[in-house]
This record gives structure tokens, C-alpha cells and sequence, in this order.
């Protein structure tokens, strides 16, 4: 008799493939290890990234790895919302809405045929098919951020409370990505059981170049004889702010030798100068991982678990972080990072510029702890057990009936 494939809907208010920042990876490295380990993933997924604006005029589906299938809504309430937003930072709060509205909303064979429903994010959790599992992972403190961002209405934050409250009250279990967002949210919504877990990252792709790789990539750079600092991010407002203090650190320091990299579409091309390149949107980063002295994380606002750390650790590069970077990594000033006040970025990157030994140490135990904790192998699993609990939970009625009401094989 054939085993039945469990199947998987994971519900995210933007796409994420091809992955473009730690977010879209956080969610689509995840979805790809679960099918890999043998689940049908379903990832169902909202609006248009900039990449793909005139690519896409309705929804669509397309096969993205074997027993992974995205399904992106696309209509005019996309761009409905879009106008909605506007320029005031907001999330799509909203689409939920919108999605219920359309006649081309969430596919009914897709609620039907889910075992278990993953939400990414509160605002796709009055998505959700009744009477199914649905976990909810909360990768920031939404409510948090809106207070961070002087230029969202009150009544959008009273909508993201009321939204984010719902999701973490009605869900079956709760996945934080950080102990303090965890305590934020039983502070704010009340208490109930919620897990640790946190992002992986794919320390089988992203690892140090080689020698001789690393010397090609810097010359076809251009960036020889230069000690590169670099730091990556998406359009989010904290790395924006942070993206404006090494600016400000590159006015300050003076030193024709350190060449700043702001890699992402957290810059903007047109605005590199000498001695500080802004990349802009690039599909793929790795050169400038690759090409890096070191890598700094100056954020001082924001929420979840900054997955741009991973990465760093990942590719073997020292990395100078503020003690909110640091936030939930479990990392040790002088160990595995260096981890100090804003006051302390220039004085620290001069440090490791002369200090070769020290930025080696650094570098090896940020790729053994990438290796030993982070690993998608070691987080990824945590994240399927707590699914097929879910699971078991709720066959658990159908199990444990007489032998004559059960359905028959």
C-alpha cells in the first residue's frame, strides 16, 4: 500500500523565490529542506516583487524544486493595496482581505487537500483552512516594528495588534524566532506555549572561497589591495538607518585603505562613491562574501532574528555586531563576534585590519557554530518534528476509534 505524502501549506504575504534577502530565505530555505525530507510543500504567496512587476499579470504556479509547487496571487487588488500602503512602510496588513474578496483567491483544493498549515506571518493567518493545524511562526514582534516607524497610522497599528494578537491566541503552536520576541509576545498577547526555534542557513552553499578563488574574485572586483568591510540588507528601514551610519563612519575615518560595501537592495548604485560601493538589488551575493575582510551588523532597531548574521558565519567572515544584532545567536563578545556599541564600530574594524590572527579565530568558530547549530539539517528538523506532532495531535479522534468506524484502506 502506498504511504501517504503529507502535505504541507505554507501561507507568506510576499514572494520569496528566487530569494533576494535573509527574509525570502528564511521562508524558502526552510519550505525546501521540508521537501526535501520528504513532505509535498505547498508555498502560497502574495503580490509582485520589484524584479517581477511586468513578468506576471495574474496569478500563477509554477514547480519550484521536486515536492515544492509556489502558487502567487497576483490581481488588481495587489496594486489596490499597493496604493493602500503607499510610502508609509506598512506590511500588507491587508491582503488577507483582499484575497477574500477575489474570485481567484485561495485555491479550495489547496485547503482541502493540507494536512498541516503553516502561517509566516500574522497576516495570512484569517487565511488558514478551518479545522486543519496551523502553526504560526512569528519572525518579528510586528507591533513593535509599527511603533518604530513614525510615519504608520494609528489605526494601521491598531489593526496589526488586533491581527498579530489573533494569530498567536488562536493558533495551535506558536514558533518564535528569538527568546526576547517570545517574552515580548506573552507581554503583550498573553501567556501559552511557545517554542525557540530558530532560522537556519545553508552552510553547504554559502562557505569561504578558497585562496586562490578569493584572490579572482577580488581582482575581477576590483577591489585589490583594499580591506573591505561589508555589510548586506534588504529596503527595510533599520538597515537603511544602519546603511547611513557607515556612511557617516566612512566620512569619519579617512582611511583610503577601507573600501565600505553595502551589498543589497538596501543601497542604491547611483549613489556609490569612492571608497563606499552601494551594489543595489543583485541576484546573488556571494562575490562580495567571498570578497570581504569583515562584515558588520550596526542595527540598533528592528525585531526577530537577523538572518544577515547567518550568512556572515556561514561564509567564515569576522564580524564586528552591536549587542542588538547579536540578539538570540547565543554568540560571545570576542568569540565568535565582536560585539560593541556604535561608538566602538571604527576603532573595532581598525582593530581586526591589523590584527590577522584574530580575525582567523573569529572566522573559524563563526563557521563551526554556522556548521554545528545553525545548519538547516539541525534547525530544519526541529521545525518537521513540530509539524507531524501537529499532525499526530490532530489524527489522534481518528486513531483511537473502534476498528468498525474507521475508513477503510
Amino acid at each position: 500500500m502506498k504511504t501517504k505524502t503529507f502535505r504541507l501549506l505554507i501561507l507568506c504575504p510576499f514572494g520569496v523565490y528566487p530569494p533576494r534577502s535573509g527574509g525570502h530565505r528564511a521562508i524558502f530555505e526552510n519550505a525546501c529542506f521540508l521537501a526535501r525530507s520528504g513532505l509535498e510543500v505547498v508555498l502560497y504567496s502574495y503580490g509582485l516583487r520589484r524584479l517581477e512587476a511586468l513578468r506576471h499579470f495574474r496569478s500563477f504556479r509554477r514547480m519550484i524544486a521536486p515536492g515544492l509547487t509556489e502558487y502567487r496571487y497576483v490581481s488588481p487588488w495587489v496594486w489596490v493595496d499597493f496604493l493602500r500602503r503607499g510610502r508609509k512602510g506598512l506590511p500588507p496588513l491587508y491582503a488577507a482581505e483582499y484575497i477574500k474578496r477575489s474570485l481567484h483567491g485561495l485555491p479550495r483544493h489547496l485547503a482541502s487537500q493540507s494536512d498541516v498549515t503553516v502561517c509566516e506571518s500574522p497576516w495570512f493567518f484569517p487565511l488558514h483552512p478551518p479545522g486543519k493545524p496551523v502553526l504560526f511562526v512569528a519572525h518579528n514582534v510586528e507591533v513593535d516594528l509599527a511603533d518604530q516607524n513614525t510615519r504608520a497610522p494609528h489605526e494601521a497599528r491598531r489593526k496589526m495588534a488586533e491581527i498579530e494578537r489573533t494569530a498567536w491566541q488562536e493558533s495551535d503552536a506558536v514558533v518564535c524566532l528569538t527568546e526576547e520576541d517570545r517574552k515580548r509576545l506573552v507581554e503583550l498577547y498573553g501567556e501559552r506555549p511557545s517554542l525557540v526555534i530558530p532560522v537556519g542557513v545553508d552552510s553547504e552553499r554559502m562557505k569561504p572561497a578558497p585562496p586562490d578563488q578569493r584572490r579572482q574574485i577580488r581582482r575581477r572586483l576590483g577591489i585589490d589591495g583594499k580591506f573591505v568591510v561589508l555589510f548586506t540588507g534588504s529596503w527595510h528601514p533599520p538597515n537603511r538607518h544602519a546603511l547611513n551610519r557607515m556612511m557617516d563612519w566612512a566620512n569619519e575615518g579617512g582611511n583610503s585603505e577601507i573600501l565600505w560595501v553595502a551589498a543589497g537592495s538596501v543601497g542604491i548604485r547611483s549613489r556609490s562613491r569612492p571608497g563606499f560601493i552601494q551594489t543595489g538589488a543583485l541576484p546573488d551575493l556571494s562575490d562580495w562574501f567571498h570578497a570581504a575582510d569583515c562584515a558588520v551588523n550596526p542595527l540598533i532597531e528592528g525585531s526577530g532574528l537577523n538572518v544577515k548574521m547567518l550568512h556572515y558565519f556561514a561564509y567564515g567572515l569576522p564580524v564586528i555586531t552591536t549587542p542588538f544584532g547579536a540578539r538570540g545567536l547565543g554568540i560571545r563578545n570576542g568569540v565568535e563576534a565582536m560585539i560593541v556599541g556604535l561608538h566602538e564600530f571604527l576603532a573595532t574594524i581598525n582593530e581586526l585590519k591589523h590584527n590577522p590572527p584574530l580575525r582567523t579565530q573569529l572566522a573559524e568558530n563563526a563557521r563551526r557554530l554556522a556548521e554545528s547549530v545553525y545548519s538547516w539539517d539541525m534547525v530544519g528538523n526541529k521545525r518537521k518534528a513540530l509539524i507531524l506532532t501537529l499532525l499526530e495531535r490532530a489524527r489522534k479522534p481518528i486513531d483511537s476509534s473502534s476498528p468498525a468506524d474507521s475508513p477503510a484502506c
